[in-house]
């Protein structure tokens, strides 16, 4: 992993935490493209990071976001 890639990580996960303090759920950094799914393998760098509510990734398991219906 890159520099970039890994202070993109440590920021990410600051955030997830910070969040988690200032709401009243937990908060999880998550890999947008899944690096484990039968279609697709993503890669641990920054454009794959986001941050999500911590049900959201436990819901959507190893599912691409862009597939996963939170209606």
């Amino acid at each position: 992993m890159s520099e970039f890639d890994e202070f993109a990580l440590e920021e990410a996960i600051a955030l997830a935490a910070l969040r988690s303090t200032l709401t009243p759920f937990k908060w999880h950094v998550d890999h947008i493209v899944p690096i484990n799914h039968r279609k697709a393998c993503g890669l641990h760098v920054a454009a794959n990071f986001q941050v999500v509510p911590a049900y959201w990734n436990v819901r959507k398991s190893n599912t691409s976001m862009a597939e996963y219906d939170f209606t």
